[in-house]
């Protein structure tokens, strides 16, 4: 159910963020949360549960996928601990930049969004509609993070 409005926030944040970037911090607060759910939950459950970006490549974008098999090599830990480093060092920088704006940091935050879902539209033409998912930098923390927790009830 949760799953059927979270979607809205991809393109909310992307198209309205670009008039208020402010919208942009629904980035970071998605991010926290997905990091926070890990201490409580096993593995990627924020991925499939409440994951706006995923929720919006099942509603939207699984329509215009071939829906083919991910290669492996999209999952290789070196690969995903790449992006990590490489999108959270543009991250960094880029909110570097000018770290007294707020608004600022809501534009990185948009272009953030921009770029990464935009990505994955590329790759959900080719491929699948979760390709992205398989090295998302958040996917990759909480796997990491969850990946010996037992999930409560």
């Amino acid at each position: 159910m949760i799953r059927s409005v979270l979607w809205l926030l991809v393109p909310i944040t992307i198209i309205a963020g670009q008039w208020y970037p402010l919208l942009g911090f629904i980035v970071p607060i998605v991010m926290v949360s997905a990091l926070f759910t890990s201490f409580y939950k096993r593995g990627r459950y924020f991925c499939g549960t409440f994951c706006p970006r995923g929720a919006f490549y099942d509603k939207i974008v699984t329509h215009i996928s071939p829906n083919a098999r991910i290669p492996l090599w999209f999952r290789n830990k070196v690969f995903r601990w790449s992006i990590v480093v490489l999108l959270m060092g543009f991250m960094i920088y880029q909110i570097s930049l000018d770290p007294g704006n707020v608004y600022h940091w809501g534009r990185v935050f948009v272009r953030i969004c921009l770029i990464t879902t935009a990505l994955g539209i590329v790759l959900a033409l080719f491929v699948h509609p979760r390709t992205w998912c398989s090295f998302c930098p958040m996917g990759t923390l909480q796997s990491t993070i969850g990946r010996n927790r037992k999930p409560k009830h």
